[in-house]
């Protein structure tokens, strides 16, 4: 996947390839990662700088590194199972001028595709829109997938100034997308630029655990406090999010996963908060799925 990134980088980039520096953040164990990076590098007309290969480095550690290391004003990641389309760089450089003398937090499109890149659908704004910290707030409170993480062109001063990543946090990003939405709001731009990987060796199948639910409740509930429909934003919130994650293992046929994620409805830590009557025909298809 990461040789597909890389790829897919100097296809996405190379007509602009000298106006962006490329940081591979390496926190594996896998010392063939370097031999794959340097070998992109050497035809490769921007500047890459490789920071690896160390597995004592968390995910968080990771992003933070990266972003320390970072010269340029706007930050975008991309996760070596993720990817950029092609004319990326002139979208991305286009953005970063439109916006350069007041940068913002710009969520822009994202195609949504399966590791062999057959594409889902597309997620974003169908036209440009500043939405200010309050709606962003509620925006970010309620959808769980309102933000993928390679959407984001984040602006690197303002990333260092929210304190960046907690390395401890369970919940990993979310916190950091909370607070840079609360001081500084978002805008949402139409433009496609990455894609998103659906697949069940992704980072985020491993999050339905009760642990997980628990820290990202008292995460929404801290920043939900002002608004006073918060639990009927919060249960928009967890009930989108476990069944994506039930709908993604009915699509992998995986019973026992899909069981497991329809299971945390049952914990208690969810009794104050209801499913939304338009998603009900598809957790009660779910559950009928996962008793047979």
């Amino acid at each position: 996947m990461l040789a597909r990134c890389l790829a897919k980088m100097r296809q996405a980039l190379d007509r602009e390839s000298h106006r962006f520096e490329l940081l591979v953040g390496d926190n594996s164990d896998m010392p063939e990662n370097r031999v794959i990076v340097e070998g992109f590098a050497r035809n490769w007309g921007g500047h890459v700088d490789y920071m690896g290969h160390s597995g004592q480095r968390n995910m968080q550690d990771n992003w933070n590194d990266l972003a320390r290391r970072a010269r340029g004003t706007y930050l975008q990641y991309v996760h070596d199972d993720d990817y950029l389309l092609p004319h990326a760089g002139e979208r991305l450089m286009s953005i970063a001028r439109l916006y350069r003398f007041k940068p913002r937090l710009v969520k822009l499109g994202v195609r949504l595709v399966t590791v062999d890149e057959r594409s889902l659908r597309v997620e974003g704004a169908r036209h440009a829109r500043s939405i200010e910290s309050g709606q962003a707030m509620r925006m970010l409170i309620s959808r769980s997938s309102f933000v993928r993480f390679p959407s984001l062109l984040i602006p690197r001063t303002q990333l260092l100034d929210c304190g960046l990543f907690d390395r401890e946090a369970k919940v990993q990003d979310w916190p950091t997308w909370l607070e840079l939405a609360k001081n500084h709001g978002i805008v949402e731009r139409p433009e496609l630029t990455a894609a998103y990987t659906v697949h069940e060796g992704a980072g985020t199948n491993q999050q339905f655990t009760p642990e997980y639910l628990n820290e990202i409740i008292g995460l929404l509930e801290r920043h939900g406090t002002p608004y006073p429909d918060r639990c009927d934003l919060i249960s928009r919130f967890l009930f989108r999010w476990i069944l994506a994650g039930a709908r993604r293992a009915w699509l992998a046929r995986d019973i026992p996963a899909l069981r497991s994620r329809l299971n945390i409805i049952n914990l208690p830590e969810m009794r104050p908060y209801r499913c939304p009557p338009r998603w009900l025909p598809i957790l009660l298809f779910l559950k009928s799925v996962a008793q047979k």
